[in-house]
């Protein structure tokens, strides 16, 4: 009975190391292997992000953008960063510029932008994919979340002027796209 209770004991701690080190542990004294198996699965990311970004276009040639546009992680599970800034015009009639397009050199009225966007101080052109497509992307250190984290995004736009007014309406969807750390 006593080597009952001892090879139980043994066991037990094959499991225990099992557990801990998530490999495969042969114990001598039963002839026992134990096998255990690390499975990834997808967990929702709980982010609070503004469903609009209003940005105006002022007569003077100055915008008008918002101050406090903030992304919050709502996750208790892990840290993330922002990944990407994505935008797609939509077949509205507006255009991304690329860094070496000179704005001053578009005709009045022109829907073609150069779009920038980052933590405040620190935004980053939103490179063309296409003329309606364009993202930005970031490296893990630079737009970070730690759980219960928000960040302020900064936006900014370069156009050229507009002599006739614009009607409101959506010129461009954006979509972030985030990752855990």
């Amino acid at each position: 009975m006593r080597k009952t209770k001892k090879m139980n004991v043994v066991l037990a701690m094959v499991l225990s190391m099992t557990l801990l080190f998530g490999a495969t542990i042969s114990a001598n004294a039963a002839d026992v292997t134990v096998s255990f198996e690390v499975q990834k699965t997808d967990v929702n990311l709980d982010m609070t992000v503004p469903s609009e970004l209003p940005i105006v276009f002022n007569y003077d040639g100055t915008n008008t953008y918002p101050t406090n546009w903030r992304i919050t992680n709502n996750s208790t599970l892990a840290g993330v960063h922002l990944e990407s800034v994505y935008l797609s015009a939509s077949n509205s009639g507006w255009h991304l510029l690329g860094e070496n397009e000179d704005v001053k050199a578009l005709l009045h009225d022109s829907k073609s932008i150069k779009f920038y966007v980052g933590k405040p101080g620190e935004v980053k052109l939103v490179e063309p994919q296409t003329t309606q497509t364009g993202a930005a992307t970031f490296t893990e250190e630079e737009i970070r979340l730690t759980s219960g984290e928000s960040q302020v995004l900064e936006f900014m736009v370069e156009r050229g002027a507009f002599e006739t007014a614009l009607p409101s309406h959506r010129a461009f969807s954006m979509q972030l796209k985030f990752a855990y750390n």
